[in-house]
């Protein structure tokens, strides 16, 4: 198999992921020859996008993989994920029906029997002749909705992976953003947010954020944080550009904000346009679809309200299903 081609065999992205990774040999600016030539084409051809190699190892690794006969092309990694093309059929069901339901009641119930259940200790420890047999069912019964709540949760099956991309944010356009998110974008499933900045300025951090995002289990309950957000995906300037194709290449839909920094944010997104979603911040966006038609795109700018109320939330909704379906291919 054409390593160029890894990134997208399903199962082989574990190990397309393990390729990268930094090699002290190479660190330094005169990088051993057969340091580079003993490396495997899987390896090398990672080698030649390693920003934390030096340039004169990935230029002795880019021309070692010509030697071979393999041509030096983009480092692409995409990680599975949970929808499939079929899956889509149901339209919103998918995402707004009754496994959200069941996830929002469980979770309002459990809160509410978690106060009570509070309260009904507090009461018991300071009453004398309490029925322990009784109360031990009365908290049995209480914690009830809570399991029933992380049960719902952990087991999603179809959860879609919503990367967002967000320009560089400050205290007018912060809250918005936050109260948007949880409201209208988190019930799709995890969402990776994307911003300036970021934990990520590592291979081995590249590798831990990738392999977290294929675990379901664990990115099932992380988008249950209250801002909604399952994962932030930024990287240090070096490792901006591949966490950036890192989410957009492994999400079912990207959802693109304008209301800073619109045409460097639609130029960077110009390779994934037919899977993006545009949005903006309510008086930004005029300036947001400007850049859009620009950038030559005829897609519409959705726009959230300062409260991070979505409005045409119904149209906004249909364009995430669509931009889903021109994903996987479906009708």
């Amino acid at each position: 198999m054409n390593p160029a081609d890894q990134a997208d065999s399903g199962g082989d992205w574990r190990m397309h992921l393990r390729d990268m990774r930094t090699l002290g040999a190479l660190r330094g600016q005169a990088p051993p020859a057969d340091a580079i030539q003993r490396l495997s084409d899987r390896a090398l051809r990672a080698a030649v996008h390693n920003p934390d190699h030096s340039e004169a190892a990935r230029a002795g690794a880019a021309e070692a993989l010509r030697a071979r006969g393999i041509a030096v092309t983009p480092w692409r990694m995409r990680v599975a994920g949970l929808l499939r093309a079929g899956d889509l059929a149901q339209g919103e069901r998918l995402f707004f029906g009754s496994g959200r339901r069941l996830r929002v009641w469980s979770g309002v119930a459990a809160v509410f029997c978690g106060a009570l259940l509070f309260a009904l200790t507090g009461w018991a420890l300071s009453s004398a002749g309490v029925d322990t047999d009784r109360a031990m069912l009365a908290a049995g019964v209480l914690i009830l909705p809570a399991l029933i709540w992380a049960a719902a949760t952990a087991l999603r099956r179809r959860s879609a992976r919503v990367f967002f991309a967000a320009p560089a944010l400050n205290a007018a356009t912060r809250a918005p953003l936050k109260r948007f998110i949880r409201r209208d974008v988190r019930p799709f499933g995890h969402v990776l947010l994307h911003a300036p900045g970021g934990p990520i300025g590592s291979a081995a951090a590249y590798r831990a954020a990738a392999a977290s995002m294929g675990n379901k289990l664990a990115m099932n309950l992380a988008a249950a944080r209250p801002d909604g957000v399952a994962m932030r995906l930024g990287g240090t300037p070096a490792w901006a550009p591949f966490t950036y194709a890192l989410g957009a290449e492994s999400a079912d839909v990207l959802i693109v904000d304008l209301s800073a920094d619109a045409g460097e944010q639609i130029e960077r997104v110009q390779a994934y346009a037919p899977r993006s979603v545009f949005v903006a911040l309510w008086g930004r966006v005029e300036e947001a679809e400007t850049a859009l038609r620009a950038a030559g795109l005829a897609q519409p700018c959705f726009y959230y309200a300062p409260d991070g109320e979505m409005q045409r939330r119904g149209a906004f909704r249909a364009a995430i299903l669509d931009a889903m379906r021109a994903t996987h291919g479906a009708p």
